[in-house]
């Protein structure tokens, strides 16, 4: 009988010490190379760019460089404590990107902040320009990064947490509201939510800069966020991250989580 070689703990070291090698140098990057340059003289978080073989990273540059969702899943992911604490040399906060990301892109009907779009773009003036672009899909981004970063800054400072808190209720509110349309389907007015339930991706056509159309349709990735809404349950953290979340009571009363999982979690997340 033949003897196959699995590896076994020499293959597993291995693993380990790459992943670890891996998380070492993502955490480097994170802390350094987020906020390479401003745009529209705004201090935000960078698109990306590229290495290359001479190992020199060249960031994007022009509108395209300035990406919503960098902004907010960014926050949402590395949390206020984390960003302020690699950032605060260079004058720019969690808080900070949240205020700039509203100028460049924020969404506003008679005022009120009802969420964000995708970016900024050169007018034929060849100076930055806001699109009247509304998406349902990163605006839940926004209200999921301003949830939390609302209550990380509570403690630390609670006039940043009230406002934080209140553009999250501001979003989810005219987002919700049913969507008005025309005789031919268009979206005119209101909310982002469809009859059936689903939210619309966007309130019109736009073309995302980085490859693909944003339409005024019913989409998984909108209808999904707002389902992990009902439960308040951040996808982007094991367990949910936020404390109240209904998810874990009302979907698991037969296979309740180990409390201690969840005491690790809260410790690592730093709730």
């Amino acid at each position: 009988m033949d003897t196959w070689y699995t590896g076994g703990d020499e293959t597993l070291d291995k693993t380990k010490s790459d992943v670890k090698s891996l998380v070492t140098g993502l955490d480097h990057w994170f802390a350094n190379y987020l906020l390479p340059a401003k745009i529209d003289n705004e201090t935000v978080v960078s698109q990306g760019g590229h290495v290359t073989f001479a190992n020199e990273y060249h960031y994007q540059t022009g509108a395209q460089a300035f990406a919503v969702d960098c902004q907010t899943w960014g926050m949402l992911v590395l949390g206020s404590k984390r960003f302020d604490q690699s950032y605060a040399s260079k004058s720019q906060n969690a808080y900070g990107i949240w205020q700039a990301t509203k100028k460049l892109a924020g969404y506003y009907i008679n005022g009120e902040l009802a969420g964000v779009g995708y970016t900024t773009t050169l007018n034929k003036n060849g100076t930055l320009d806001k699109p009247d672009i509304w998406s349902g899909e990163w605006t839940w981004g926004a209200v999921f990064m301003t949830r939390k970063l609302a209550m990380e800054y509570k403690s630390k400072n609670p006039a940043w947490a009230a406002s934080l808190e209140a553009d999250s209720i501001s979003m989810v509110k005219m987002m919700s509201q049913a969507a008005k349309t025309s005789k031919d389907g268009v979206w005119e007015s209101g909310g982002l939510v469809q009859i059936d339930g689903s939210y619309l991706y966007a309130n019109r056509r736009f073309f995302i800069p980085w490859g693909w159309y944003a339409n005024p349709l019913g989409a998984t990735s909108s209808t999904g966020w707002a389902v992990f809404n009902s439960w308040n349950y951040d996808p982007f953290a094991l367990g949910g991250y936020f404390t109240d979340s209904t998810f874990w009571t009302q979907q698991c009363k037969e296979n309740p989580p180990d409390k201690a999982i969840l005491t690790k979690l809260t410790a690592y997340y730093d709730y």
